[in-house]
């Protein structure tokens, strides 16, 4: 009788074993997918982000917004300078991913994202701010 249920247990525990071996084995595989995915999503993943230039008006409590005079206020302000630097700095970071690319061994896709990413029409970025200070009584 004792080593009838000694038996029975040790069958149990061969069970409990190779289920536990099953589960690793599975979750092993599961994070070598995910850790291949991982690796594979950042070297296809695009390299190049666009410099834009964010200029931002605070145009609180103002009725009638002209857009012409608050541009021609701004380069009053801060002159045209700001403006020129951006623009080289561009052209820079242009040379720059080029000469990238000729050093990628991706070379193909990575002309193919930089030429996607190329967005000279909206180099700068106006954008307006309004503050409300709303007040309930």
């Amino acid at each position: 009788m004792i080593c009838l249920k000694n038996v029975e247990m040790c069958a149990i525990f061969i069970q409990i074993g190779v289920a536990m071996k099953i589960f690793l084995y599975i979750l092993i595989g599961i994070s070598v997918i995910a850790l291949l995915s991982f690796i594979i999503y950042n070297i296809l993943k695009s390299p190049f982000k666009y410099p834009y230039h964010i200029v931002t008006f605070d145009v609180s409590g103002k009725r009638s917004l002209n857009v012409n005079d608050l541009i021609d206020n701004h380069l009053n302000i801060y002159g045209f300078n700001e403006f020129s630097q951006h623009y080289e700095s561009v052209k820079r970071w242009k040379t720059d991913c080029q000469e990238r690319i000729k050093k990628s061994k991706l070379r193909q896709l990575r002309t193919q994202q930089f030429a996607k990413i190329i967005d000279d029409e909206h180099m700068f970025r106006l954008n307006s701010l309004e503050n409300k200070l709303v007040i309930n009584k």
